[in-house]
């Protein structure tokens, strides 16, 4: 179901220390993976659940293929995520 590591989204369950550090890198970290989510919560045991993207209704971005819940909510992008709307926004003042 999953084919690729940006067709996932990942949920971290870490002992308090580690997920005071995760949370302080969590975009990072979720670069590192590659994947399209990450969220990190913290438990007294640590796990790790991996899911695709898709079963939470997010799209996948037409440009760089992450799956974001915004993809569609901007008019002159609708095919496009924030981070890549972002993106065309600074290529478009050059």
């Amino acid at each position: 179901r999953i084919g690729k590591a940006l067709d996932a989204r990942v949920e971290l369950e870490l002992e308090p220390a580690e997920c005071a550090v995760a949370q302080d890198h969590l975009s990072d970290l979720q670069e590192l993976l590659n994947v399209s989510g990450l969220a990190v919560r913290e438990a007294q045991a640590g796990s790790v659940t991996v899911q695709p993207a898709s079963d939470a209704g997010w799209k996948k971005c037409d440009r760089c293929w992450h799956w974001d819940p915004a993809i569609g909510q901007e008019p002159g992008h609708p095919g496009a995520c924030p981070r890549c709307i972002q993106a065309l926004k600074v290529l478009s003042l050059a």
